[in-house]
């Protein structure tokens, strides 16, 4: 799975939305191989050490932010793909609503007892 395959990490909050169809299909005009949307083709795997090691096998890691944070499974996915060298991409939009993508450099975690907004991502 480590060629050409991208994983797409996002918070559950947009799950099976409006948004998560569209920031999937951005994701995939970018990326040029298969595109891992956990919810869709990985159904419930348990504990986040499974999604883990999916991200572990990916060339790339894309993700989003929820409420400009990201969760805390988004988060160790994104301390796992920086351990094992993958390179990370965060997918935002600008004030007029278009997608753009940045290069992240590192996560911080920035709230110990909210899940959802759990970290910020620094590019």
């Amino acid at each position: 799975m480590k060629k050409k395959t991208a994983y797409f990490g996002h918070s559950m909050r947009i799950y099976n939305t409006q948004i998560e169809t569209e920031q999937f299909e951005f994701i995939k005009t970018r990326f040029n191989g298969k595109v891992i949307c956990p919810n869709k083709e990985l159904g419930e795997l348990g504990d986040i050490k499974a999604y883990i090691e999916v991200v572990k096998k990916c060339s790339i890691l894309y993700i989003t932010e929820y409420q400009k944070m990201i969760g805390r499974g988004v988060y160790l996915e994104c301390k796992s793909a920086i351990e094992n060298n993958i390179p990370i991409l965060v997918v935002r939009k600008d004030v007029d609503g278009v997608f753009y993508i940045l290069e992240v450099k590192d996560v911080e975690r920035t709230c110990y007892s909210d899940l959802v907004r759990y970290g910020t991502v620094l590019t």
